[in-house]
């Protein structure tokens, strides 16, 4: 099961992780402003809207987003895709976002059901993704990138 999945099953749904995501970008940015942030769900655009972004809902169908390479300056998700596949959809995240930019992830810490720390920091390294960070907040884990 996806931590997706986990969130659902808690009723959590898709704005898992959301306000810890638009406060790690804030951090992460340097408090930039009106970034073009592509998000994985709607209400994780919404919140990213809310907190002065141009936050847009993109889709992963088929393993890419259909938009062009290095147009955002940042992307985030809510959890991640099953370990076997992530290293190509991680780098497919990246692969929108331009050089500099940020690549977040929000992950579970629930009662230690979700990816561990260290691999989904093997993850984003593996998806070519430097200057990684983690932290850890209410028990959401975000890990963040900077494409090269």
């Amino acid at each position: 099961m996806t931590i997706g999945g986990i969130a659902s099953a808690l009723g959590i749904g898709a704005s898992f992780g959301k306000k810890s995501l638009a406060r790690e970008l804030a951090r992460r940015a340097a408090g930039a402003n009106d970034l073009a942030v592509a998000a994985l769900n709607g209400p994780l655009a919404s919140a990213l809207t809310d907190a002065g972004h141009r936050g847009e809902e993109v889709a992963l169908v088929d393993g890419r987003i259909d938009r062009p390479s290095a147009g955002f300056d940042a992307l985030v998700a809510s959890g991640l895709p099953p370990v076997e596949v992530a290293p190509a959809l991680l780098g497919e995240w990246a692969r929108v976002v331009r050089p500099g930019g940020l690549v977040l992830a929000a992950t579970g810490g629930i009662g230690g059901r979700g990816p561990s720390r260290a691999t989904v920091a093997a993850l984003f390294l593996h998806a070519g993704l430097v200057d990684l960070e983690q932290r850890t907040a209410r028990g959401i884990v975000v890990t963040s990138g900077r494409v090269r």
